[in-house]
């Protein structure tokens, strides 16, 4: 038996009946690079992606409606394209870097106690 569900968007999408805005209406967040991973929490419905970056800086999102995650002025919390546009983006919860050595520079919480 074959089901078939008409096509939809949701009516509270952040961008249905926005015309002054470039995003489709089926649009939930953007400004991701290449979100790999993608992960609902069960206690709290939220919703979080692993996104790589171009060049140095990974990052861990907490998606929210409409949020905007800043790929391609930034990568991480660092500039990208030395645009520095980075007002009404949405951080980053946590950055890690694609080499150890730059590890130093990232905005990865310290879990070790001196």
């Amino acid at each position: 038996m074959k089901v078939v569900v008409p096509y939809g968007i949701p009516k509270d999408n952040p961008f249905v009946g926005k015309l002054d805005s470039e995003a489709r209406p089926e649009t939930w967040a953007y400004g991701l690079r290449n979100a790999w991973r993608f992960s609902f929490d069960h206690k709290t419905g939220e919703l979080w992606a692993a996104d790589v970056g171009q060049d140095k800086w990974e990052e861990i999102d907490l998606i929210v409606k409409g949020g905007n995650y800043g790929w391609s002025d930034r990568e991480g919390f660092h500039d990208y394209k030395q645009k520095q546009h980075w007002q009404g983006l949405d951080d980053p919860v946590i950055e890690y870097a694609h080499n150890p050595t730059l590890a130093k520079e990232s905005k990865f919480p310290d879990t070790v106690s001196a």
